[in-house]
């Protein structure tokens, strides 16, 4: 389950409950595409929930040339998300320019042990930066995850996983504005790996 909204308005609402129709959008901003073949994830005995769709990150992902965003000082991100393996982290979110190397504008990388939050400008300059380490089981269990971000002010800026804030220190926190209206968008994707 994907939500993004920035300023109140909602860009993305994904509800992903089978790997059929992953990419539908229900805020109507426009659906992703499914690239690859995108496997619905198990529920559990007794869980009382929708099926997830499951990436692998390489062959199948979500991807949009656009939601219509525009650039701006605040977003708020909530997903349930787990990633594949725990081997060097996994790329959840990523709004670029294309998918060349370091073409990103705003990434969420994850693992069990750390999450790292990256943000630029329309020029290309790092605005927004974290590498916090934690203690979570992402490889084998889903969280919620929610980032909200105040480009104005860094103290209002948070990292909750299961609704509890992190405490997440930003390296680099500059009072400007993210390049939300970057043309390419991808859910599940190791797109600029190494980036």
């Amino acid at each position: 389950n994907w939500i993004a909204s920035g300023r109140g308005n909602v860009m993305l609402s994904l509800p992903m409950k089978d790997g059929a129709t992953a990419g539908y959008n229900e805020a109507g901003t426009g659906d992703f595409d499914q690239n690859g073949l995108i496997e619905t994830a198990d529920v559990g005995a007794n869980q009382d929930q929708c099926k997830a769709s499951k990436f692998d990150g390489v062959n199948d992902y979500l991807s949009s040339t656009g939601i219509g965003a525009v650039d701006g000082k605040q977003l708020i991100l909530s997903l349930v998300c787990g990633i594949e393996s725990d081997s060097g982290g996994d790329r959840i979110f990523d709004i670029s320019t294309g998918t060349a190397l370091n073409t990103y504008r705003f990434s969420i990388l994850a693992s069990d042990d750390y999450i790292r939050i990256d943000g630029k400008n329309s020029a290309n300059t790092s605005i927004l930066y974290t590498f916090a380490n934690w203690d979570f089981n992402f490889s084998t269990q889903q969280h919620l995850l929610t980032i909200a971000i105040d480009m104005t002010n860094q103290s209002a800026s948070k990292v909750f996983v299961d609704g509890v804030d992190q405490s997440v220190v930003f390296s680099t926190f500059i009072n400007d504005s993210l390049e939300l209206s970057a043309s390419d968008i991808f859910l599940g994707a190791s797109n600029n790996s190494g980036s």
